[in-house]
């Protein structure tokens, strides 16, 4: 397809209005919704990691009240100081006892161990006893445990002592060591399984992500996957200054992380959620839409191609009519029976128009030679006006020889109406040379009518003077106001006002006499004269100069007519004389 072809425009409009957006919108939708997920998980993952953290807070909290009960209880001080004073059963049934009793009021005590040792090396757990036997310098080593140490939280190794019990390696407790009046040592401790209490945390969790406990340095203390390390990249982006919780999109592997601080021990809770368990479907879907849409296009193209080559293939065939017909001179036609539907209708219109162009240029030759003709009797009618307009000024001549200066002055206004007429090149005069014309008119017409009637001319600006009228255009209706008004007025004498002024874009000029009126012209009207031709020939005029933008009107007086004429405001600049004087036709 050539760049500039019709086939190649369409299609590449089609292009850009179907294809384009289609895509755009395709493209949008999915990474407006992987945009809305990840932000929903993120949230939900967080709002989950503040739960695991209060969970965390609970547990502690729980088991150094505990602790509390166990150090402070007398009957426990008795058995563990004094264990020879009880007997066996008494000790392990009243221990046993009391440490379910304070578990019932830890709801996680599922994941706390409870270790005492009395004076005589006796221990009492609450989880089943290591392959061997303990002493209490061993549950010092483990413990990091000295003699009336505060109930601090110790992270220590779990070691043999819990062998049998958990897989975990690290545990979280309290201990203390006391002493009884004879100076005989007894041990008291509860741990918490974090690991343990970790993969709890998951399985209640809907998102499942995975947990680590890491410390500030980003060392992992526990996790439910123990076989994975945090990146040094992420741990810098999860683990901020103290109490700051952050969050972090590893978008290589669409992972998302997020943490929050643990004041009560300084260390951080991470979760870490692959966002494929949602995205993935997401995913799949955006790759099958972007072969579809691949697809789509490639099956677009084909049809583009086919469909173009179908709607194009006629008006080419037009374009080749349309030359063979210029060399043909306007002697072809289209077979309409090859074709259907729109092109059918083109093929028709196509006809149509060579026939109508020859019917046109035939009537073009007809006024061509029509035009010539006129043009060659105008020729031949100037003749006339000039021999009059010559013989005139002889006539005025030989009368201003005799003295008779009245027939010079007739001469002189005929001869400026004859030179008017016989300028065939302007249609539009200065209004002051349509005066001119006019004061010649009346001055032959006053002295036919042995001046019984006078001229009054009112223009209301001097500029007007400069404004373009139709030449030859207020003779006719000073003509009509002298033979239709003051004719037939038998008292007073006769008044014709020419008035000019404008309005806005429009001009108006009108002719008024104080003659009979209207009514009593239509009445005596004079059958010798064609009456009404002189006012149809001006409108006509006037409607082939300015069209709509005119118009000619007759209004009845109290006393005599107004004829009113309104045309376009045409204002012609005037050029200067070499002395200064406004000059113009």
């Amino acid at each position: 397809m050539k760049p500039k072809s019709l086939r190649y425009k369409l299609f590449i409009t089609f292009v850009l209005l179907i294809l384009v957006p289609y895509a755009l919108i395709q493209i949008t939708y999915f990474h407006k919704t992987r945009e809305v997920i990840e932000e929903q998980v993120s949230h939900l993952n967080r709002d989950q990691l503040i739960n695991v953290k209060d969970d965390f807070n609970k547990v502690s909290i729980g088991a150094l009240k505990n602790m509390i009960q166990l150090d402070q209880n007398s009957e426990m001080e008795r058995f563990l100081e004094n264990p020879e004073h009880h007997s066996t059963e008494e000790r392990e049934i009243g221990i046993q006892n009391f440490v379910a009793q304070i578990k019932q009021q830890n709801m996680n005590s599922q994941f706390l161990n409870y270790i005492l040792l009395d004076t005589s090396g006796n221990y009492y757990l609450s989880f089943p006893e290591p392959s061997h036997r303990l002493k209490l310098d061993e549950f010092r080593d483990i413990y990091m445990c000295e003699e009336n140490s505060t109930l601090n939280w110790r992270l220590h190794e779990g070691g043999s002592l819990f062998s049998n019990t958990s897989s975990s390696k690290r545990f979280y407790s309290l201990c203390d060591v006391k002493q009884n009046d004879e100076g005989e040592e007894y041990f008291l401790a509860i741990s918490l399984d974090i690991e343990e209490w970790l993969k709890s945390e998951v399985k209640l969790a809907w998102t499942r992500s995975n947990y680590y406990i890491v410390n500030t340095e980003g060392e992992l203390i526990a996790g439910t996957n123990s076989n994975y390390r945090i990146p040094y990249k992420i741990r810098t982006q999860v683990i901020g200054e103290q109490g700051q919780s952050n969050g972090y999109l590893d978008e290589k592997n669409s992972i998302l992380f997020n943490s929050t601080y643990l004041p009560s021990s300084g260390w951080y809770i991470v979760s870490r959620f692959p966002l494929d368990m949602f995205l993935g479907d997401i995913r799949s879907e955006e790759h099958r839409s972007l072969i579809m849409i691949l697809s789509i296009t490639i099956l677009f193209i084909v049809l583009t191609y086919v469909l173009l080559s179908n709607l194009t293939q006629p008006l080419k065939q037009l374009s080749r009519k349309m030359s063979e017909m210029v060399r043909q001179n306007l002697r072809y036609r289209i077979t309409e029976d090859k074709h259907e539907g729109e092109f059918l209708e083109l093929a028709q219109s196509f006809n149509k128009m060579v026939d109508e162009i020859e019917m046109m240029i035939a009537n073009l030759k007809q006024e061509e030679k029509q035009k010539q003709a006129i043009q060659y009797q105008m020729l031949i009618s100037q003749m006339n006006p000039h021999f009059l307009l010559n013989t005139l000024n002889t006539m005025k001549w030989n009368a201003r020889k005799h003295g008779d200066e009245g027939t010079v002055e007739i001469s002189k206004s005929l001869g400026i109406i004859l030179e008017a007429s016989l300028d065939m090149e302007a249609d539009l005069v200065h209004l002051r040379s349509e005066l001119n014309i006019a004061k010649a008119y009346l001055y032959i017409q006053s002295f036919r009518y042995q001046h019984s009637f006078q001229t009054i001319v009112e223009i209301e600006e001097e500029r007007l003077n400069f404004a373009l009228v139709p030449k030859m255009m207020l003779q006719p209706l000073i003509e009509n106001a002298i033979y239709h008004g003051l004719v037939h007025t038998k008292e007073g004498k006769g008044i014709i006002t020419i008035r000019v002024y404008p309005r806005g874009d429009e001009l108006y000029l009108e002719v008024e006499d104080n003659g009979v009126g209207l009514e009593y012209a239509k009445q005596h009207k004079d059958s010798t004269r064609r009456g009404g031709i002189g006012l149809n020939n001006l409108r006509e005029r006037l409607r082939l100069l300015f069209g709509d933008q005119t118009g000619l009107n007759l209004m009845d007086l109290k006393e005599g007519t107004r004829v009113q004429i309104k045309i376009p405001f045409l204002l012609s600049v005037p050029y200067k004389s070499r002395e200064g004087v406004p000059c113009g036709k």
